[in-house]
């Protein structure tokens, strides 16, 4: 429900008092951000499984998933 015409600018109107991940949400955001534009970007097992992690973090939040 935010304005903007991408994600980055609706996340940037979210506060952290509004959704404590927040900060999750943008390493995690600035990272599909990587993997969309830049097609040699690799990332190793770890990465995938702590990004999946923080994505986690904010659905559960959101309560758009179940513990």
């Amino acid at each position: 429900g935010y304005p903007g015409g991408t994600m980055g600018e609706r996340m940037l109107l979210i506060t952290p008092e509004q959704l404590n991940t927040i900060g999750y949400l943008w390493e995690a955001h600035k990272v599909r951000n990587h993997i969309v534009h830049n097609s040699e970007y690799k990332m190793t097992h770890s990465d995938a499984v702590r990004f999946l992690s923080l994505f986690e973090a904010v659905l559960k939040e959101l309560n758009a998933i179940n513990e």
